[in-house]
């Protein structure tokens, strides 16, 4: 090669960009200053700092205001009257008896948990909680006389007998079975020994309830048992008259009459106590004494009447 062609190819190379091979294995360039690429400069990436923010403060609950407490109040107090319903009809008196006792607590304005309370405590045997509950009843309606009968019977329950005769009284103003109510005036009197009292009562009884054999039967008794047989036989036969059928006052008139022995007439009220009450063992047995009786009456009659016709011969 001449050396212009040398002169060529290396001005040729240094135009494209390429080093000359002379220059790149000359013998005069130790390896180690071979040039290179740099190696690029790690990234820096900037530091993040998280974003102070600011939480936004939790609002408070409105404190309940005197509507929605008393709206709380009533919802409580109807689920558990709801409840005591319940138990009322499984005939679970004292639980449902403590129910109605909550409901009327969250509610005592509403009547109907009162009286529900007062019933199940009477039908519980809790005398005292339900004469209270009746009690307060009447005062916060006193339209409701309904309530006197049911506190006539806890008032004698727990032997408070004067105001328990004071509550039937007024109930016998309301009660359709007024002579009822006048018998259980009479019943306490004569448990008191204040017969007379009783046997007004009882007689108040015959005159506003005269289709109830059981006035007529108290009452005869307990004029029967003072001595006055005369007053208690006409009792008696009165009684029977309204009450045809009544088969114990049918009995207890025979008894009467076989104390007076009027046998036949005892005999005849036997039969008729048979046909309605049932020939029970007792009245088979007052009906036998009065036939032997009578028997025995005209055995005697018989003997007198042949000891006569001898006497004539």
């Amino acid at each position: 090669m001449t050396k212009r062609s040398a002169s060529l190819i290396l001005a040729l190379t240094m135009l494209l960009g390429f080093a000359p091979i002379g220059a790149v294995y000359a013998d005069d360039m130790p390896w180690n200053k071979i040039p290179t690429e740099p190696e690029p400069e790690p990234e820096v990436k900037p530091e993040v700092k998280p974003a102070q923010t600011e939480l936004a403060p939790v609002a408070k609950p409105a404190a309940p205001t005197a509507e929605d407490e008393k709206k709380a109040r009533l919802f409580k107090a109807q689920m558990h009257a709801f409840e005591a319903g319940k138990l009322i009809r499984k005939n679970q008196y004292s639980l449902a008896q403590k129910e109605f006792r909550l409901a009327a607590d969250y509610d005592p304005d509403n009547i109907d948990y009162l009286s529900g309370f007062a019933n199940a405590a009477h039908k519980n045997n809790d005398w005292n909680a339900a004469a209270l509950a009746y009690t307060r009843l009447m005062r916060k309606d006193p339209s409701r006389k309904d309530f006197f009968k049911s506190l006539g019977e806890c008032l004698f329950q727990v032997q408070k007998y004067d105001d328990a005769v004071a509550a039937y009284k007024q109930a016998a103003q309301f009660e359709t079975d007024k002579g009822e109510m006048w018998r259980r005036i009479g019943s306490i009197r004569s448990n008191q020994g204040r017969y007379d009292e009783a046997m007004e009562a009882y007689r108040q009884s015959t005159k506003l309830s005269p289709k109830d054999g059981k006035g007529f039967e108290t009452l005869g008794a307990l004029e029967w048992k003072q001595g006055n047989k005369t007053a208690a036989l006409n009792t008696y036969k009165a009684g029977v008259a309204n009450n045809p059928d009544d088969g114990d006052l049918q009995a207890a008139y025979a008894y009467a009459l076989m104390g007076e022995q009027r046998w036949r007439e005892a005999s005849e009220a036997y039969k008729a106590a048979a046909r309605t009450k049932g020939n029970t063992p007792a009245i088979q047995q007052g009906y036998k004494s009065a036939m032997d009786h009578i028997a025995y009456e005209e055995n005697i009659a018989k003997a007198k009447a042949e000891k006569a016709a001898k006497k004539k011969h």
